[in-house]
């Protein structure tokens, strides 16, 4: 669960410098860097690089105990510090690797551009291909999947695509004797697939998010890595109402519910369907919290809660605040509700779904 992902340590295999003369959400605010698919990353700025990265046993490493494959530059780091330069040259002197483009000069007036050309020639190949000093080397006027594959490096997380819109996001974090690996399924629809973890040695369990129960896995463990069988549920989508199109917080939903007296009868399981649920459902029959569900199926069992007769479900369902966020751009707004430092939505953004879409209903599962 959530809980567990915060206090793993995370894992990345790249860490990704973004230079010193953009804020970082300017630059990235319409495309994120270029990492290949099944690699994660960490930003990193000029200060940090400076005074936190070292290296150990040819991996790039921090203080907290984070650990890097490559140091890769972004190409607006080309106009490159001195003091920054001079901690890359030792960062690979030490054994890193590094890849980007070329650095031109330094932006500060105060560097020595005799020097800072001299570091240059001496770490980056005249043009593109890759370059060893010291223990290291770098790549420049490659993709840094490209440089992946020459390291030989696998991609932490892969899996099979059983169609070509297959998408599936993925976290790693790992503890001393563990590591967790949490997967998303960002499609409408279930997926049955093979998902491939850059691990070995250890037995995988399939980890429901929402009881928290475990499971046994079908895998095969061979050359480094373990192969896992996966059956997905579908991120459903479907149209908004434009009557609350801009609307976001908290929504409840109300009604009396009926139930027969032998809906209740000894060995009946009793689950109250919500169908879909843009995002968030916090349940409560005749005053008693179920507790909040937010993820497909959008079940939750009440056969102990109902009673013979007239029953009050109240269903309060909350969704995410990027419609408000739209709704903020649109040109006759009449009052803000949302402030940020950027604008990350425009008027014409497309609006999530939202609400309680249902169908709602009782199901009844019984014991055989």
């Amino acid at each position: 669960n959530s809980f567990m992902l915060q206090q793993w340590k995370f894992i990345a295999d790249i860490i990704y410098y973004y230079g010193e003369d953009n804020n970082i959400t300017a630059l990235f605010r319409n495309k994120l860097p270029d990492i290949p698919d099944g690699f994660n990353y960490d930003f990193v700025n000029a200060d940090a690089l400076v005074n936190l990265l070292s290296v150990t046993e040819g991996k790039i490493i921090t203080p907290g105990g984070m650990s890097y494959r490559l140091l890769a530059l972004d190409p607006n780091s080309q106009n490159l510090s001195l003091p920054v330069l001079l901690k890359i040259r030792s960062l690979v002197e030490n054994g890193a690797i590094i890849a980007g483009p070329k650095p031109i000069q330094s932006p500060s007036l105060s560097d020595d551009q005799t020097v800072f050309q001299s570091v240059v020639n001496e770490l980056w190949p005249p043009e593109k291909g890759e370059k060893s000093f010291g223990k290291g080397k770098v790549f420049t006027g490659q993709t840094i999947a490209g440089v992946m594959t020459v390291l030989q490096i696998a991609p932490d997380f892969d899996y099979t695509k059983p169609d070509a819109g297959t998408n599936l996001l993925f976290v790693h974090r790992k503890l001393a004797k563990a590591d967790i690996y949490w997967v998303n399924n960002r499609n409408n629809r279930e997926e049955k697939l093979e998902a491939t973890f850059r691990i070995e040695g250890k037995i995988p369990e399939i980890w429901q998010p929402v009881t928290g129960k475990t499971g046994e896995a079908s895998y095969v463990i061979e050359k480094g890595v373990t192969r896992v069988a996966l059956n997905l549920e579908p991120n459903d989508a479907v149209n908004a109402d434009t009557g609350v199109k801009y609307f976001s917080g908290t929504a409840t939903y109300t009604k009396t519910i009926n139930v027969p007296g032998n809906w209740l009868k000894k060995g009946e399981h009793l689950w109250l369907d919500l169908g879909i649920v843009r995002n968030l459902a916090d349940v409560a029959v005749n005053g008693k919290s179920l507790g909040i569900i937010w993820k497909k199926p959008f079940r939750i069992e009440v056969t102990d809660v109902l009673k013979p007769g007239e029953n009050q479900l109240e269903i309060k369902v909350t969704n995410l605040w990027v419609n408000r966020l739209i709704g903020d751009q649109q040109p006759d707004v009449a009052k803000k509700y949302t402030y940020t430092t950027q604008s990350f939505y425009r008027a014409d953004s497309p609006l999530l779904p939202s609400g309680l879409l249902g169908p709602v209903q009782i199901v009844s599962l019984s014991e055989n």
